[in-house]
């Protein structure tokens, strides 16, 4: 006797042949119409949304009133959520990005489920990836995952075998056959059809499978959960001589096939990248080789800098801690893992698709660059800079994100002071480093023509010598006609000139009251000069420098 394991799902691509906004709209009509199905009929047991929790955030975002009725099912085990948080490509996003795609979807059940986390479908669900990636079982079993379920990259192997990584990890693999929409056509509006169709696809599992138990995938491409399902698997229970039809689930089908004797299956170790019963597309690692490029320096950003920079930061202040930058962080890693999607990451959507992943990639920029700044200046600020002989001077901290010692060019720009054109350039032990400048340049600040009402706001907004954080060094001005131009130097650094800045405010009161100025032109400059040196910078650490006037 076989037991049949229809399960009722659909396979929901974000992005793809249409917009995510034209997809959700579909989302929202299917999650709707599941939760009203469950309502009106008990019978239907279960439903899987696809393994990726973020489908919860694209409906949720649109429907918040039914977050309740989505916690009650989920809860009840009614509706089958994550473990992912996206169905990633896994060749073409980092190591680190699978990781943070789990811990997601965990984050996910937590924050949806309040005072207790909503539970996580614990099947690694890989249905429609282009192939596998060799680490996947040991990442699998480190978050507690004992079985995977995946179509593509497979040979012609049996239903069920285990997935070994290189470390010995392994997962029990459910090898699906004839995809995941293998029983997706049966029509549940013509049962004794159904009850037939159901006989057939058990028929081209049967001889492949080590056990009584088979797994029917009820569910296809962003396709509903017909109505008629439950008086569909009653009927066929009744006419379905030898066989038995249960309305499932992933890990009930798991649960069985671990009571059988599983000690002849195979054991299939490393990559999964066979084409041999469905196709890879090989060509979309290449394709639209921009948003590969784009992807990993996002995750570069974040692994190497953002994140760690950040931790260490605040790890050095405790206090900062309630001032976290990993929120945003977080928001980051959420933002490029929604470019991750198979269909999205690999490109083989439509144009406006791809068009609207840019827009994420330069937020997660944004946001992992801010945060690497900060942090790299809460770090600065706590390093002793100062020379053991007393000298004056000014601190370049030079950071390497890598795990090994590297012995490079560093460029970097700095302020000129006052009267300062050539400075010598030491390491923190007092050698003199070998470097050359590459160039000396007014960086534009701001340069506008105002009228005098604008001036005096301005004026009014300049706190203790300082204009828009900066200190002001200089000030000057000319006048042609009824048009006044004035000029000020800007500094990043140093102590603001407060005599100066009284000076120039007396000026600026007394060309303001001048009737025959009609413009004022201001503009702000800063100094800079490059330069480039040759450094030897410690693994995953600090290095420091100081210069000061060439002697």
């Amino acid at each position: 006797m076989n037991t049949l394991h229809l399960v009722s799902h659909t396979h929901w691509d974000r992005e793809w042949y249409l917009t995510f906004q034209q997809f959700r709209f579909k989302l929202l009509h299917l999650i709707d119409h599941l939760l009203d199905l469950l309502d009106s009929d008990p019978t239907f047991q279960h439903f899987t949304l696809d393994g990726q929790t973020i489908l919860l955030d694209d409906y949720l975002e649109i429907r918040p009133e039914r977050l309740e009725a989505l916690r009650r099912r989920i809860a009840s085990g009614r509706i089958l959520i994550g473990p992912w948080y996206v169905l990633a490509d896994e060749f073409l996003v980092s190591g680190e990005a699978h990781i943070r795609n789990l811990l997601e979807g965990q984050r996910t059940a937590r924050r949806l489920g309040g005072d207790q986390a909503l539970p996580l479908m614990q099947v690694g669900y890989l249905p429609d990836t282009f192939g596998h990636i060799g680490q996947m079982p040991q990442i699998l079993r480190g978050f507690g995952l004992q079985s995977a379920a995946a179509m593509r990259g497979i040979p012609d192997a049996p239903c069920e075998f285990w997935w070994q990584a290189a470390d010995g990890s392994r997962v029990l693999m459910a090898n699906l056959r004839e995809g995941y929409s293998n029983a997706a056509g049966l029509p549940t509006h013509n049962p004794p059809y159904f009850a037939q169709e159901t006989v057939r696809t058990r028929q081209a599992l049967a001889p492949h499978a080590a056990g009584a138990h088979l797994l029917l995938m009820h569910g296809s491409d962003h396709l509903e959960p017909p109505a008629d399902t439950s008086a569909a698997v009653a009927y066929a229970n009744q006419n379905m001589p030898g066989d038995r039809l249960l309305h499932s689930t992933l890990p009930a089908y798991f649960a069985a096939l671990q009571q059988e004797d599983l000690a002849q299956i195979p054991t299939i170790a490393g990559e999964l990248r066979s084409p041999q019963r469905h196709p890879l597309l090989p060509g979309v690692l290449s394709m639209r080789t921009e948003i590969k490029q784009r992807n990993q320096a996002c995750e570069t950003l974040l692994e190497r800098w953002a994140e760690p920079f950040s931790l260490w930061a605040e790890l050095l202040n405790p206090t900062e801690a309630a001032h976290s930058r990993q929120p945003l962080v977080q928001h980051a890693w959420r933002l490029l893992m929604q470019c991750h999607p198979h269909d999205s990451i690999c490109a083989t959507s439509i144009d406006q698709v791809h068009a609207e992943m840019r827009p994420r990639f330069e937020q997660v920029e944004q946001i992992g660059e801010e945060v690497t700044r900060d942090s790299l200046e809460a770090l600065a600020a706590a390093v002793d800079t100062r020379p053991a002989d007393g000298a004056a001077g000014r601190a370049v901290v030079v950071f390497n994100p890598t795990s090994q010692a590297r012995s490079e060019p560093v460029s970097f720009e700095y302020e000129l002071g006052p009267n300062e054109n050539e400075v010598e350039i030491f390491d923190d032990a007092g050698r003199r480093l070998p470097h050359q400048f590459e160039g000396l340049a007014n960086v534009e600040v701001f340069n506008v023509a105002a009228d005098r009402r604008m001036i005096e706001d301005a004026v009014r907004l300049v706190q203790d010598g300082r204009i828009m954080g900066m200190i002001v060094r200089t000030f000057n001005y000319r006048r042609e006609g009824e048009t006044v131009y004035l000029n000020l130097t800007l500094a990043n650094h140093g102590s603001p000139d407060l005599p100066l800045w009284e000076h120039a405010r007396r000026t600026l009161e007394e060309l303001m009251a001048d009737p025959g100025l009609k413009v004022f032109v201001a503009a702000g400059w800063r100094r800079m000069r490059g330069a480039s040196l040759s450094w030897r910078v410690r693994r995953r650490g600090m290095a420091t420098a100081r210069f000061g006037r060439a002697a």
